[in-house]
């Protein structure tokens, strides 16, 4: 990996998922993201990367520039998104407030969700003990996508034994600040968490950089999800629960709906007849005096192309060599030209 000019990359000890862990930090010494790379696990593809944003850059849409930070680091091609996360903050109303309430105490629920917990806060209130609800979150542990809702201002603020409270991420409330939130009120999060983002399709494409590159398109797919996975229903006890009253909660804009789903698998015929020509051709093509001469070996790397491609052996070919076939002419390119140096 190279340093860009005025960046600063320090390793750490690896996790127990990476044997390596690394952390970039910016000129003003703030952190940008986290790199883990060689994973333990031979599931994983050997070369492959986790990229994990530092925080901040969340809300300032900083993120949008990290691509090119990467580059600079190591050259590199883009896999998928692994994890995604979107969220709402809001101060809430009389009627969300009732709504919160409702969901705390059971009387109101969110539809087709089985698994959830629960946290509260307990505070003196005169002769009694109040108990108000803090957080609450659904969805089973082997979900894909889990909802969230809690009191931010609670999360991102700690108080010591002396009694005196400072605030964890001064960022955010910077952000609550702009958007003309009152500062003597809780502001509140409904957050969606989308794991294996790279595995899902909405309108009909897969989710990837594309879609949070553009606010707008990010915006738009919280606003389906909100409206195809977070149904808050009040507990009237039918036996179709579609006769249960439906809550309002978030306003939401009218737009075309669309359900993000899973992604249609890669159809491709294969041909395996083609296995032993594609074997013989990586042996010729790897030979020493191939490799020596241009005019012998491009056309040869892009016979090799053309035959794993149309043949849809790309899979194959991959476990033969143990990287794909793009990468691995990209890595023999390079090859050449360090033998020419």
């Amino acid at each position: 990996m190279e340093t860009p000019a005025g960046f600063t990359i320090t390793e750490f000890v690896g996790t127990n998922m990476y044997k390596h862990r690394a952390i970039v930090y910016d000129p003003n010494g703030e952190k940008v993201v986290s790199l883990l790379w060689q994973p333990h696990s031979k599931i994983i593809a050997q070369n492959s990367m986790l990229v994990e944003v530092a925080n901040p850059l969340l809300y300032s849409g900083g993120y949008l520039r990290i691509r090119d930070l990467l580059q600079a680091i190591h050259p590199h091609t883009w896999q998928s998104l692994s994890r995604l996360d979107i969220a709402t903050d809001f101060q809430p109303s009389v009627s969300q407030w009732q709504v919160i309430n409702m969901l705390a105490s059971g009387s109101a629920y969110v539809q087709g969700k089985r698994d959830g917990n629960m946290w509260h806060n307990y505070d003196s209130a005169g002769q009694y003990v109040a108990r108000t609800p803090r957080q609450l979150a659904w969805g089973a542990a082997k979900s894909q996508i889990k909802w969230k809702l809690y009191n931010k201002t609670k999360e991102i603020h700690e108080t010591s034994t002396d009694g005196r409270t400072w605030c964890t991420k001064p960022y955010i409330t910077e952000c609550w600040r702009n958007a003309g939130f009152r500062p003597d009120t809780d502001t509140w999060r409904l957050e969606v968490s989308i794991m294996g983002s790279g595995q899902l399709q909405w309108h009909g494409l897969r989710l990837s950089w594309d879609t949070i590159a553009d606010p707008d398109t990010l915006t738009a797919l919280y606003y389906d999800l909100y409206a195809t996975r977070m149904t808050m229903r009040l507990n009237q006890g039918h036996t179709n629960k579609r006769y249960d009253k439906e809550l309002e909660f978030l306003s939401t804009p009218e737009q075309d709906i669309s359900r993000i789903r899973k992604a249609d698998p890669a159809k491709e015929q294969t041909h395996v007849a083609y296995a032993p020509t594609i074997r013989n051709l990586v042996k010729e093509i790897e030979r020493p005096e191939v490799m020596a001469n241009p005019s012998i070996h491009r056309p040869l790397l892009g016979t090799l192309v053309h035959i794993v491609t149309t043949a849809g052996l790309r899979g194959y070919f991959a476990a033969m060599v143990g990287k794909d076939i793009f990468t691995y002419i990209d890595d023999y390119m390079d090859g050449v030209t360090v033998r020419r140096e």
